[in-house]
C-alpha cells in the first residue's frame, strides 16, 4: 500500500524540520508558524506509527492547497490529508471524513488536526496507557488500514481540566508530555525546559491554589452580607462523624 500524507504547506520534504521547531516559535504571535509546527508534527507521528503497522507499505508526504487540490506528485492507494478549517466548534474538535481513496483529517485548529491524527492510529490498535515507549500497545503488523466508513466528529467534552498537577520534574519530561497530547489531555503546570513543546502539542498553562485558603475562609463575608459558611455549607468536607464545624472546616 502507499500512502501520501498531505499537509496545506509548499516544500514538504521540510516536515521533518518544521516540526521541531517549537522553541524558535512565538505560539501566541505567530499562529501561522505554529499551525505549520503542529501540523509538521502530526504528520511525522502519523507516519512513524503507521510504518511498522502495515506491512509492505510505502509512506510518503505530499503537499495540498487550500482548496484541496493535491500537488503533481505520484499517486497513491491512499491519501490521508491534514487540513485546519476554523468554525464555531470547541477547541480541539477535529472530524475523520473518509472518501475514494482518501481520508481528511480536520480540525477546527492545530490540535485538533493533532488529535484526529491520535484517534486514526488509536483505531489501528494503538494505546498510549503510561509515558514512554516501553508502555505502549502497538498493534500486530496487518496489510489493512482501519478506517472509518462514514464521517465521524469529535469534540472535547470542556476545554479545560483535562489534565492535572504534578511535581516539577516530572514537568520537564518530554514523555510526559506527549503521553498526554496523545491522549488528549491539555492542561499542565509550565516549565521552561519543556514549554515550547507543550504548547506544540497543546497544552494550557495553569498555575494557581495557593489562594484557596482565603477564598474558602468560613467567616469570608460574601457581597450579600452572609459568610462563606452560611451561604455555602457544601463547599467543605463532612468529618467522619458526619457533622460539620466551623471551626474544623
Amino acid at each position: 500500500m502507499k500512502i501520501t500524507i498531505r499537509v496545506p504547506y509548499a516544500n514538504c520534504r521540510k516536515i521533518p524540520i518544521w516540526a521541531h521547531q517549537e522553541e524558535e516559535i512565538d505560539f501566541r504571535r505567530d499562529p501561522a508558524a505554529a499551525d505549520r509546527c503542529t501540523l509538521a508534527f502530526a504528520a511525522l507521528e502519523l507516519k512513524g506509527h503507521l510504518e511498522p503497522t502495515l506491512t509492505e507499505s510505502v509512506i510518503t508526504f505530499g503537499s495540498h492547497s487550500l482548496d484541496g487540490e493535491s500537488s503533481d506528485e505520484p499517486s497513491a492507494s491512499l491519501e490521508i490529508r491534514l487540513e485546519i478549517a476554523p468554525g464555531d466548534l470547541p477547541p480541539g474538535s477535529y472530524q475523520l471524513n473518509p472518501g475514494a481513496n482518501r481520508l481528511a483529517i480536520v480540525g477546527v485548529d492545530r490540535i485538533g488536526v493533532l488529535y484526529g491524527v491520535y484517534h486514526l492510529l488509536k483505531l489501528q490498535g494503538w494505546c498510549w496507557l503510561e509515558p514512554g515507549v516501553v508502555n505502549e500497545t502497538r498493534p500486530e503488523p496487518t496489510d489493512q488500514l482501519n478506517l472509518p466508513s462514514e464521517p465521524e466528529a469529535h469534540q472535547p467534552g470542556f476545554e479545560l481540566c483535562r489534565g492535572f498537577e504534578f511535581s516539577f520534574t516530572s514537568r520537564e519530561s518530554a514523555d510526559l508530555f506527549l503521553w498526554m497530547a496523545r491522549n488528549r489531555l491539555n492542561l499542565a503546570g509550565y516549565r521552561s525546559l519543556t514549554g515550547a513543546l507543550g504548547r506544540k502539542l497543546g497544552m494550557l498553562y495553569k498555575n494557581g491554589g495557593h489562594i484557596f485558603e482565603r477564598i474558602l475562609d468560613p467567616d469570608r463575608v460574601l457581597e450579600n452580607g452572609s459568610t462563606v459558611w452560611e451561604q455555602h455549607p457544601d463547599w467543605f468536607g463532612l468529618p467522619a462523624d458526619g457533622k460539620k464545624k466551623k471551626e474544623e472546616a
